[in-house]
């Protein structure tokens, strides 16, 4: 299937957002290798849940539809694509895809990914994904949350995308003579220190104070991480003229969000938007350029959702170094932070979720989207179960060690 480098709109030639996959094997082979030495410097593994895959009929439509914890989690689910034997596609945003002169657009094409706009019309993108799980030759791996925001035990709302991409897969499957047989492969994952990193996180804290106060502060690493935040917020306060409410500091950055974004909305729009926040904040970040007021506004509509109200409240150790990111994230402009130390990273593959019961309703016009809505729900209720248990397990595990 060929795509044009344009397309024809109203207003003329444009450059096509849509960048296909174009697989090698050979360098794929070369990679497996490389990614696991990469991997096992940061990362310890446990997979469980591998029978869940064996049991999709073969030639069917599937999308394994993965928690976003981690920027690891691409090279851990490449890996485990080929530990599955997987032929596997990748769905990745536009801007994954710039750098370093085209070369890394070469190497992520050759690995199976392919650009999807978050939040836009996606014409070409959706044909050739329905096409393929038509098909039912490639397994199509997404991060159906659609962002990375460092909430290592919880589910974001789920992009509608994915919904959209199923529904109209299956049907095309119906059409074909391939009833029954798409499904959702939901795949939690989790993340947890093996050792005590109270050295680690004194050391990120104590570099992020130097950059906002000057010094390093003394005191609870909980006490010193909330007067960062409430530094943070004092700053968001001033420069954009906003008031968010909230009992907590947590609370307060986290309604910055909307704010922000409306504002942002009216003065370009002179209207407020529909949609999902997170979708209208790249359309921002996609329209202005760094370091411009307008895109500092978005990138921080963006990002103030990471912070999750009562994410702070268990005592744990891996919800406090994510703090620090969202919280260096804001500071610096850096999407991807580094993120130090070993982990223990725990897979666990759930049943698959079958999109044929849905797909009848979603034929009438009337219940469309609410079916849709139906479905990502029980997606998104699949993965948050997953994570839960793999939360116990974790405990388990530390309870055994400590």
């Amino acid at each position: 299937m060929g795509y044009p480098p344009f397309s024809f709109t109203g207003k003329g030639f444009q450059l096509n957002a849509f960048i296909p996959p174009s697989p090698n094997s050979f360098i794929q082979e070369i990679f497996v290798y490389f990614n696991r030495w990469i991997l096992s410097r940061d990362v310890t593994w446990d997979i469980e849940g591998l029978e869940h895959w064996s049991s999709i009929p073969k030639g069917a439509g599937i999308i394994l539809a993965v928690k976003h914890a981690h920027p690891n989690d691409v090279f851990v689910i490449y890996e485990l694509g080929h530990r599955i034997k997987a032929k596997c596609l990748y769905l990745a945003a536009p801007e994954v895809f710039e750098g370093f002169f085209g070369i890394q657009k070469f190497f992520l094409r050759s690995f199976g990914a392919l650009s999807v706009d978050r939040g836009g019309k996606n014409i070409q993108a959706t044909r050739f994904i329905i096409e393929e799980l038509k098909e039912g030759e490639s397994t199509l791996v997404v991060f159906p949350e659609g962002e990375l925001f460092y909430l290592n035990d919880y589910v974001a709302p789920l992009k509608n995308g994915n919904a959209y991409f199923a529904l109209e897969a299956a049907k095309a499957r119906s059409l074909a003579g391939k009833p029954d047989s798409l499904y959702f492969i939901p795949v939690g994952l989790k993340y947890v220190y093996q050792k005590d990193i109270t050295d680690l996180l004194e050391k990120k804290v104590s570099d992020l104070e130097k950059k906002v106060f000057k010094k390093a502060r003394t005191g609870k690493i909980i006490d010193r991480l909330e007067g960062l935040m409430d530094d943070l917020l004092l700053k968001a306060e001033k420069e954009f003229d906003v008031s968010p409410q909230g009992e907590t500091v947590e609370e307060k950055l986290y309604h910055l969000s909307p704010l922000l974004l409306e504002k942002l909305e009216i003065e370009e729009f002179g209207k407020i938007s529909k949609g999902e926040l997170s979708d209208r904040a790249r359309i921002f970040m996609s329209r202005f350029q760094k370091p411009s007021e307008k895109f500092r506004k978005a990138f921080w509509g963006l990002y103030s959702l990471s912070f999750l109200p009562g994410y702070l409240e268990p005592l744990d150790q891996y919800h406090q170094m994510e703090t620090i990111l969202k919280i260096e994230r804001l500071i610096t402009g850096n999407e991807i932070p580094l993120f130090p130390g070993h982990r223990r990273f725990m897979v666990k593959i759930e049943e698959p979720l079958s999109v044929q019961p849905y797909l009848e309703k979603y034929l009438n016009p009337v219940e469309k989207k609410e079916t849709m809505q139906s479905l990502l729900a029980d997606l998104r209720s699949a993965l948050q179960k997953s994570v839960q248990e793999l939360q116990k397990k974790a405990r388990n595990l530390q309870n055994k060690r400590f």
